[in-house]
């Protein structure tokens, strides 16, 4: 009983902080490699990133064929 009155009041605390994640998602990912792509010159877009790799590579994966729009991502 205690332990589902906790996830309750756990729920009730975040659930404006989850509303808003699910409204509106989590970095604007796609938004930000879209600008990427649209400021780059050419058909090459080179990416960088600050030692996070593993974690760079995967969002890239995901997000770069959607908002690359033709363009090669090289990172």
């Amino acid at each position: 009983m205690i332990c589902g009155i906790l996830l309750l009041a756990y729920l009730a605390a975040n659930g404006q902080h989850m509303a808003t994640l699910f409204e509106l998602g989590r970095g604007q990912y796609s938004a930000a490699i879209r600008f990427l792509a649209e400021e780059s010159d050419g058909h090459i877009v080179t990416i960088g990133s600050d030692g996070h790799d593993l974690d760079m590579f995967l969002t890239l994966a995901f997000y770069r064929s959607a908002a690359m729009e033709g363009k090669q991502c090289i990172y």
